[in-house]
């Protein structure tokens, strides 16, 4: 039996840890195994003349000699070449053994001194291994290339040059609403001194009835002066709807003639209740 899927059986049934990189087991318990299934085979025909019986950690593999390594190398490729396109279709696990499969292709790759030439060479163009490689490579290149995007994102430069750009669009965005502000109130300020011009007006009626184009915290003190001598003739709903269109947080002259418009509808009330 190819060492390979009985080594992706073994793994996929004893739940053995297969991430790359791992920094808790390194997957040892596969990598093991893999070795093991794979010193026996040169063993059995007669490749190694070195005995390795004193190496039962894969740690220990990666430091054979190198005719020694490189016939482990050509054996766990030739295997791997052995695995033939229909294994994905019978593998009851797919995702998982392939993912196994992977593992010991990145120790191969370890083997070969991250070399992804020779790697490439070696295993059968076209075959599951070698498009699970290039699968590979690819995820590596989209790593990096995050990577570099992180880094250059994050940079002290970059942090600088958005920082600076913030600035200016907030400044730019704060010139742009107190520009807006003055053009409104000079447009409020024109309608207003329009409107105050007029000799058959009737402010207190036209608040009443909402008819004016500006706000009213925008009237003078003068204007205030001359309705204050009317505020005695407001009935007590008059008096109501003025207070609620004559603002809290307004100038101090309007607030002085909002608490007089409340204290007159007070002393309607205090009568009413006598």
């Amino acid at each position: 039996m190819n060492f390979i899927i009985e080594t992706v059986s073994k793994s996929t049934k004893e739940n053995w840890c297969d991430n790359i990189g791992c920094t808790t087991c390194g997957g040892q318990d596969l990598m093991n195994f893999m070795y093991r299934k794979a010193k026996e085979d040169l063993e059995r025909d007669g490749e190694i003349q070195t005995s390795l019986e004193n190496i039962n950690y894969f740690l220990d593999y990666r430091r054979m000699e190198e005719n020694v390594k490189s016939k482990f190398i050509f054996h766990i490729c030739e295997k791997l070449n052995n695995i033939d396109d229909d294994f994905s279709d019978t593998a009851p696990n797919f995702y998982r053994e392939a993912n196994v499969l992977r593992r010991i292709i990145y120790e191969v790759y370890i083997l070969l001194n991250s070399d992804n030439d020779e790697l490439r060479n070696l295993l059968k163009e076209q075959g599951l291994a070698s498009r699970l490689f290039e699968d590979m490579e690819r995820h590596y290149e989209r790593d990096v290339a995050r990577w570099k995007h992180y880094e250059e994102y994050n940079s002290p430069e970059a942090v600088k040059k958005r920082r600076e750009e913030k600035r200016i669009r907030i400044e730019h965005e704060h010139n742009e609403r107190v520009n807006k502000s003055k053009v409104e109130t000079s447009a409020k300020s024109s309608s207003m001194q329009a409107y105050l011009r007029k000799k058959d007006r009737n402010l207190f009626q036209d608040i009443i009835e909402k008819k004016l184009d500006f706000p009213v915290n925008l009237l003078p003190v003068n204007e205030l002066d001359e309705l204050k001598k009317e505020i005695k003739n407001l009935d007590i709903i008059s008096t109501s709807i003025l207070i609620k269109n004559f603002p809290k947080k307004s100038p101090d002259h309007i607030k002085v003639f909002r608490k007089e418009l409340v204290d007159h509808k007070r002393f309607i009330l205090s009568k009413i209740s006598k």
